[in-house]
């Protein structure tokens, strides 16, 4: 079969470390003494699935299907857990590591949607003058260094959480600096993360659209009324209005001991999830 839709040799060959003895050290062999022919070019050998610290296979009843993981999670969640591991080490599954991932994603799809903004209010430019800075000249040339050293997924995302650290940072200090060259190198770097960072399926949705999805999600998993949150916060804002401070701040603690943090911005308070809002 390989040799009619593959040829005598394999650019790739992929499988993970528990097959590579005997059977494709025994493929090697049956290969090589037919074709005469170097059977793979490269050989990649993923680490072991594993549920609770057990292997997953089907034989000891703890699979977890692609199917199933969606019905749970966004795929650009479950798409994220596994880049953070590089591809020959093991994963061992919990529901902590798809919380976690949770929260990263919505960090970050938070953070771009606050990028988006500044640069529509700031009419960016993604070809103009940008900072000089060394993270917005370099995502792409870092990007490709380290999915060269045997696709380190792992450091591709780290390097990622640097670059989203440094946009907050300059968003935060912007007044300190011209908007105007901030907004370019804000649409430089969102162009050049989207450029490279779709190889691995990530940021295909729009910021607002899995925000949304994952509010409503821990709506429902936290029992909490959306409605009842907005109108506390206007019952907040009234109180603050009428320099009620202590009632102020007693709603805002009643609402953090549900899980939802406050933040008051110049175009109004904004509500958030504590559990997702502190990824770290």
């Amino acid at each position: 079969m390989t040799l009619e839709t593959r040829g005598e040799t394999i650019d790739i060959h992929g499988g993970g470390r528990d097959l590579l003895f005997p059977h494709h050290e025994n493929e090697i062999t049956q290969s090589e003494a037919l074709t005469g022919k170097n059977f793979a070019n490269y050989w990649t050998h993923c680490g072991l699935i594993k549920i609770n610290g057990e292997k997953m296979s089907k034989s000891l009843g703890n699979s977890l299907t692609i199917r199933d993981a969606l019905k749970m999670y966004n795929y650009e969640v479950i798409k994220y857990l596994m880049f953070s591991k590089h591809y020959a080490s093991d994963i061992d599954i919990l529901d902590s590591d798809f919380q976690l991932s949770e929260r990263h994603m919505y960090y970050f799809y938070s953070t771009i949607k606050s990028m988006e903004n500044f640069i529509t209010s700031n009419n960016g430019n993604v070809k103009a003058e940008v900072l000089e800075d060394e993270i917005p000249n370099t995502i792409i040339s870092k990007f490709e260094e380290v999915m060269d050293d045997d696709f380190n997924t792992s450091a591709a995302l780290a390097n990622l959480h640097t670059v989203f650290k440094y946009v907050n940072n300059i968003m935060k200090n912007s007044k300190k600096s011209n908007k105007q060259i901030v907004a370019n190198t804000l649409a430089k770097i969102l162009d050049d993360i989207k450029s490279v960072y779709k190889i691995l399926g990530i940021f295909e949705q729009k910021p607002n659209e899995f925000l949304f999805n994952m509010k409503e999600k821990y709506l429902e998993k936290l029992n909490i009324d959306a409605n009842k949150v907005e109108k506390q916060i206007d019952q907040r804002a009234e109180a603050k209005k009428n320099k009620d401070f202590e009632t102020a701040d007693a709603i805002r603690s009643n609402l953090e001991k549900d899980g939802i943090i406050l933040n008051d911005t110049r175009e109004g308070t904004i509500w958030d999830f504590k559990t997702l809002y502190n990824f770290n």
